[in-house]
């Protein structure tokens, strides 16, 4: 079985919420974004330079600006500090459209 096709099938089970460890292509993400549009919560991790590129990935993998406003409801983003191990996070939860507010 391919990845799509044991997502496909996760969905008849009714879920709450789906954890996706991590969206690397666009058929990955528009699976997501079309669970999300069905009332699946989902949680995933996308690579990204920050909050601007998060949107800006979704974007570029062919998701449609409309609906991502529709099933997004928060951002975190989170990067380690090579010299020290630490962590720093930027956090967004969604207020306005993506449109006016993330995408430069």
């Amino acid at each position: 079985m391919t990845y799509a096709q044991l997502f496909k099938l996760s969905l008849r089970h009714h879920p709450q919420v789906i954890v996706i460890g991590e969206i690397r292509d666009a058929q990955t993400a528009a699976q997501v974004v079309e669970a999300a549009l069905c009332g699946h919560l989902i949680l995933t991790t996308i690579h990204a330079l920050g909050l601007n590129e998060i949107v800006q990935r979704f974007l570029n993998l062919g998701v449609d600006i409309g609906d991502l406003n529709q099933v997004l409801t928060g951002l975190a983003f989170q990067v380690r500090q090579r010299q020290n191990f630490e962590f720093s996070y930027q956090f967004l939860k969604k207020k306005h459209e993506i449109s006016t507010t993330l995408v430069t």
